[in-house]
């Protein structure tokens, strides 16, 4: 982080100039901002997931029908 950028940290109604943090501070400061970020992005994409997983499912469930039924006994055997 240069000097000439100004950073800020807010916690609750507080905001922090992160460029007055020590090193280590700085550096949680940019890994705290990198999770986040990945985070969010995980979160879309486990949304993503679940659309399709409801998609995959429906697909499957239209096209039952009672002739694909198993025998119980078929069923037992694989179970």
């Amino acid at each position: 982080m240069s000097e000439a950028q100004k950073v800020i940290y807010s916690l609750e109604d507080k905001n922090y100039d992160v460029n007055k943090f020590t090193a280590e501070g700085k550096l949680a400061v940019v890994r705290f901002h990198k999770l986040n970020n990945k985070i969010n992005i995980l979160s879309d994409d486990l949304e993503d997931l679940k659309a399709a997983s409801i998609i995959y499912k429906a697909t499957i469930d239209n096209q039952l029908t009672n002739e694909m039924l198993a025998d119980e006994e078929a069923a037992e055997e694989t179970e």
